[in-house]
């Protein structure tokens, strides 16, 4: 017959506290005992930032110990695994429930029911003691902590360091509590949040994250800021989660579903449009204000071109910079010229509500998010760095034909040629116009015209030449496709505005001429000069300006393909959060935290969580609850989960570090 597991430990695991009990009677309180009385009383009168170690167990350690004065028995989760775990007391221990046949009624007791997180309730500040419980199908209870063991007080601001010299701690697995211990728990404590496991996450996950942890360059190391009990229970608590709630790729049909609802399709259809116009209108100015320097310049080329230029047309040109560019958004904004605003708007919305689609598609036909975040902790970052790549590859194919698209609908069929414009300007007889004069109108007129026949340029050479700068960029990144993007995008601006230079004169020359009978005869000598001037610095002007230009239509497209990567995550993550097919786990929860006191009628009732949903209440509660920087924390905690995938989760498998 099998040895009943829940009777007293072999004498090689009896803890030293159960000799002491057995070969010491009760005594009266120590004199040591008085000391930490006093220091408990102390510490309900230290302001909140000073009495931070007494909430993370310094001055408590001697309380929590005189909880476990049972018949438990004890591991070390720091120093007890020895040089190899597999021979370890603790592995030893473990094998022999699984050897055991204690379990014979379907009561296995690796198996966990249900892990719980429990803070000490005695101080009303943020950073109460936490640790884990942790409920096995054979009902016994086992539980597991990191807390600070100094006895006394070892100096409070040195808990505030990062590796809190003067206070010694310990990693600490006490298993079979008894009913009588658990209840005194139950009384003294508060449950923080409960994960009903049901039995399908074993013990040795749990025993691999705490050796992770005791063997981790940061996280072996007790400190007060970041690697305390907080972050042992919690990382305890998203491991044992993130493996039993494992990524399931949400069907292709609900996501595209999702993705081709309104919201989603028109948050980014506006985000897109927005950019395209603002760097169109950054674009024209970056030009015009080289123009304008060649105009102010102490040169002969400045001096004609400001004898062509009427009175307010040189006041205007000669505001402040700041001003001029904000006057000149202004105007832009407003008169983008011939319906050219109306045309990019409309076109670029239903390039982006037809591509977008497309992009998506190809995105969702080559992600296996379950086999690609394997190794992923955090769902959300794991997601990210999934669709991104994906993404990228299906922007190398898609945004430059839909930026190509988006211009050929608008001037595919133009009948408007450069004439045309710039006489339409020149007729509209608007309020400024009258006060600026016929000079001023027929240089809108020709930057008017200039605009669109750059544009019509570009249309042309980028359908003639994409593909040789896409195969380009592929070549020279083969396997790095934000590279290839980046490389795509830049070929494809330098074709392009050294296009829209070219297209931009002949327009620009044709509208001068389209425009000259407007002239008062008087101006027409100069005015002849000076264009004549301009078309003579016209690359040189637009060779200068190309570098800010260069810099903000780059930027603009990273913004894009980050609107596009933002849109695609976050209909996965959705789906992820709260569709059908993803596994659930029931969670126990308070619906508020620390700022009441909590008491069961504020306990949400067991609400079924996605493997996402727990992740983000989790990061909330870190966010709130911790004393150093919860990112890293979270970047740690991912860190083990890594190395634990990477095992396979297998002991056997662990990589031992001494």
């Amino acid at each position: 017959m099998k040895p009943n597991l829940r009777c007293s430990p072999p004498p090689h695991l009896r803890t030293r506290l159960d000799i002491l009990r057995a070969t010491n009677p009760p005594k009266s309180p120590s004199p040591n005992s008085e000391r930490l009385e006093t220091a408990k009383a102390m510490s309900e009168k230290i302001p909140p930032v000073l009495n931070v170690l007494a909430s993370d167990g310094v001055l408590d350690a001697a309380s929590d110990s005189a909880e476990t004065l049972t018949n438990e028995q004890k591991f070390d989760l720091g120093s007890d695994w020895g040089e190899d775990p597999l021979h370890s007391d603790i592995y030893r221990w473990y094998q022999g429930l699984c050897t055991c046949n204690h379990f014979s009624n379907g009561k296995d007791p690796t198996k966990i029911s249900k892990l719980q997180v429990w803070s000490r309730n005695r101080y009303s500040q943020r950073l109460t003691h936490r640790f884990v419980l942790l409920h096995m199908a054979d009902d016994t209870v086992h539980r597991l902590d990191r807390r600070a063991t100094t006895q006394g007080n070892p100096g409070l601001l040195s808990g505030l360091s990062m590796r809190t010299p003067g206070v010694t701690s310990t990693d600490e697995m006490v298993i079979n509590i008894d009913d009588d211990l658990q209840k005194n728990m139950a009384r003294n404590n508060h449950l923080e949040v409960e994960i009903q496991l049901e039995g399908k996450v074993d013990l040795l996950i749990v025993l691999l994250t705490c050796y992770q942890i005791s063997h981790h360059s940061r996280a072996r190391r007790y400190d007060l800021r970041d690697y305390n009990c907080f972050f042992y229970s919690w990382t305890i608590l998203m491991i044992a989660a993130r493996r039993l709630l494992d990524i399931v790729t949400p069907s292709k049909d609900e996501l595209m579903e999702r993705f081709r609802r309104k919201e989603h399709l028109h948050i980014l259809a506006e985000s897109v449009v927005g950019l395209a116009v603002r760097t169109l209108r950054d674009l024209v100015l970056a030009a015009v204000g080289v123009f304008r320097e060649q105009q102010q310049g102490d040169t002969d080329e400045g001096k004609h071109i400001r004898e062509g230029m009427s009175i307010i047309a040189r006041m205007v040109w000669g505001l402040p910079s700041g001003v001029l560019e904000t006057f000149g958004k202004l105007v832009l904004n407003s008169k983008l010229p011939s319906n050219l605003r109306d045309t990019l708007l409309k076109q670029i919305k239903e390039v982006v509500t037809e591509k977008a689609p497309d992009v998506y598609k190809q995105v969702l036909d080559h992600i296996d998010i379950p086999r690609a975040a394997r190794d992923r902790l955090w769902v959300n970052e794991g997601v990210k760095e999934i669709v991104r790549r994906e993404v990228e590859k299906s922007l190398i194919e898609q945004l430059w034909p839909a930026v190509v698209d988006a211009i050929a609908v608008g001037f595919g069929q133009d009948v408007h040629s450069a004439k045309d414009i710039a006489q339409n300007v020149v007729a509209t007889k608007s309020w400024w116009q009258q006060v600026a004069g016929t000079r001023t109108a027929q240089l809108w007129a020709v930057q008017t015209a200039a605009l669109h026949g750059g544009l019509k340029e570009v249309k042309i050479t980028a359908l003639a030449e994409v593909d040789r700068i896409k195969a380009e960029a592929q070549s020279n990144a083969p396997d790095d496709p934000s590279e290839q993007l980046k490389l795509l995008n830049a070929g494809m601006f330098d074709l392009a505005w050294n296009s829209a230079r070219d297209g931009a004169l002949r327009f620009a020359k044709d509208a001068v001429q389209a425009t000259k009978s407007t002239l008062h005869p008087g101006h027409l000598e100069s005015r002849e000069i000076m264009w004549e001037t301009i078309w003579g610095v016209w690359d040189k002007c637009w060779e200068k300006a190309c570098k800010d230009a260069r810099t903000k239509a780059l930027n603009t497209l990273d913004t894009v393909v980050q609107a596009v990567l933002n849109a695609s995550v976050k209909v996965v993550l959705v789906e992820l959060g709260v569709g059908e097919s993803q596994p659930t786990v029931r969670v126990r929860r308070p619906k508020r935290v620390f700022d009441i006191e909590l008491s069961p009628s504020i306990w949400d009732e067991e609400p079924s969580m996605t493997g996402l949903a727990l992740q983000q209440y989790m990061q909330v509660l870190m966010k709130k609850a911790k004393l150093g920087s919860p990112d890293i924390l979270q970047h740690t905690m991912a860190e083990i989960w890594k190395d634990i995938a990477a095992a396979d989760f297998d002991f056997g498998k662990i990589k031992i570090v001494q």
